[in-house]
C-alpha cells in the first residue's frame, strides 16, 4: 500500500513539474494544445502494458484529435 501511495504521489508531482515546466517553455497556449494528447497516450499505454486491443473508436478519436491539433497549429487563416 505504501508503494502504491509513493507511485501515486511522486508521479502527480512529476506530472505536474514537468507540466509547469513546458508551460514555461513553450507558453499557455502551445502547451495547451499538447494536453489533447493525453488519451491517445493512454491508449497507446493501455494496448502496451495492459493487453487492450485497439478498436476501431479509439483509431477514430486519435484521428479526432490530430486533426484538431493539425488545424490548431498550423492553419493560420
Amino acid at each position: 500500500r505504501i508503494a502504491i501511495g509513493l507511485l501515486g504521489v511522486l508521479s502527480s508531482t512529476l506530472g505536474i513539474w514537468l507540466w509547469n515546466y513546458a508551460v514555461a517553455g513553450l507558453g499557455p497556449g502551445g502547451a495547451g494544445l499538447y494536453i489533447n494528447l493525453i488519451p491517445p497516450y493512454t491508449v497507446a499505454l493501455a494496448i502496451l502494458f495492459l493487453g487492450e486491443s485497439l478498436m476501431t473508436f479509439h483509431i477514430i478519436g486519435i484521428a479526432v484529435i490530430g486533426a484538431g491539433l493539425y488545424l490548431a497549429i498550423f492553419d493560420r487563416r
